[in-house]
């Protein structure tokens, strides 16, 4: 079996983070209406709960598409564990619910979780179309959830959590529009993007005031791509992205340790 690559980032025992969310893009679009509850078969004793939602979609649809098949969620029983299908993407999720149900298992048993629930997805794929699954992208976001725990109660509170982003460090540019930062890309040693969004929300079902703080690696995959490889790649560059980007001061709160 082969092993992970080495985790060389710093690692917090109290991290915010509310979901986590591994995804692949697929080149050839076989997926009719039938072939969701095909797939269910395969999945339902550890994702017995289903619903559709409305497809992801990056760009507008071209023109000549008449309709668009629906995202299916399929969730296990606490909810904490969401598989998404549909025509052309394929999710895993890890949610903390509000209110929390789960803490943050750490990335190597969740990447373990996607890729068993993957492996899954490409034996169905292999049997029901009688071909292979070809990938054309690759994803991983973290989505941060920081509140009154790390003394943020609104955007007054920025500068307690979030600092000026080390360039020097990243290689990167970023844009900064008031105190929080908006859509930056960055190039990191895994040829990249790298999507930072912070905004403010509110939790559900509380109300509570928090800064909603996404980081999502994106690349096209390539064949040489070990997906083992990359996933962890992607997940060091939204560490030190995320580590480069807030205060020494908070990530004491959140039990920062090398």
């Amino acid at each position: 079996m082969k092993t992970m690559l080495k985790l060389n980032t710093p690692n917090f025992t109290n991290p915010p983070i509310n979901e986590v969310v591994f995804g692949v893009t697929f080149k050839n679009s076989l997926i009719k209406t039938v072939d969701f509850g095909l797939f269910y078969q395969k999945i339902k004793s550890h994702f017995p709960l289903y619903s559709d939602q409305p497809p992801v979609l990056l760009k507008p649809p071209a023109a000549q598409v008449q309709f668009l098949l629906p995202r299916v969620w399929f969730e296990n029983e606490d909810k904490t564990r969401l598989v998404q299908l549909q025509q052309d993407k394929f999710f895993f999720n890890w949610r903390q619910l509000n209110p929390p149900t789960a803490t943050y298992p750490n990335f190597e048993k969740l990447f373990s979780e996607f890729e068993l629930h993957f492996k899954t997805l490409q034996a169905w794929w292999s049997d029901n179309f009688n071909v292979m699954l070809e990938l054309k992208s690759l994803e991983l976001s973290y989505i941060n959830h920081i509140d009154s725990k790390s003394d943020w109660s609104g955007p007054n509170d920025n500068h307690k959590v979030f600092s000026v982003l080390d360039n020097s460090r990243l290689g990167a540019e970023f844009t900064q529009t008031d105190t929080f930062l908006n859509s930056v890309f960055y190039r990191t040693d895994i040829d990249s993007d790298i999507v930072v969004s912070l905004k403010h929300g509110q939790r559900v079902p509380d109300g509570l005031a928090v800064a909603v703080y996404d980081i999502t690696v994106r690349e096209k995959a390539r064949a040489k791509d070990d997906i083992r490889d990359w996933f962890t790649r992607a997940h060091n560059a939204i560490v030190d992205v995320f580590t480069a980007s807030t205060t020494e001061d908070a990530q004491k709160k959140w039990g920062k340790s090398k």
